[in-house]
């Protein structure tokens, strides 16, 4: 059924993390003052959750979709026409962890050892979910 059409970039990319999902390298930017305002409510839910690492497929349907909204949020920046459901097609059990901590990391939420430009492997072994976001 689902899959992903082509996701066209912006002529002119924002520099962020490169993550290779479904076969294909994107580069999600930080997410901005504006967006992370917006996301505000969304952060604090999946904090509050206190995900543990290796738990994400008993994951409420709520939970993916404010992982979903997060990701698309922050790709929309380099990848005007994204959606949500391209987000969830791209997203697997195996890379979802690794995505929203980059787009965490990046965006100053939580402490990431990777750097800007630096490519992350959706295929590397998960490195869990922040219980909180931090600076």
């Amino acid at each position: 059924m689902g899959g992903v059409g082509v996701i066209e970039p912006n002529e002119k990319l924002i520099d962020g993390y490169r993550v290779v999902m479904a076969g294909v390298e994107y580069v999600i930017p930080p997410l901005t003052i504006g967006q992370l305002k917006r996301l505000r409510q969304t952060i604090d839910r999946l904090a509050q959750a206190r995900i543990a690492e290796g738990s994400v497929a008993s994951l409420s349907d709520e939970l993916f979709n404010d992982f979903s909204e997060i990701i698309r949020e922050a790709m929309s920046r380099n990848y005007r026409g994204i959606t949500i459901d391209d987000v969830q097609e791209l997203l697997d059990l195996k890379n979802i962890q690794t995505v929203i901590a980059a787009v965490m990391g990046i965006s100053g939420l939580v402490r990431s050892e990777k750097q800007p430009g630096e490519t992350v492997a959706a295929s590397q072994p998960s490195i869990g979910m922040p219980s909180t976001p931090t600076s």
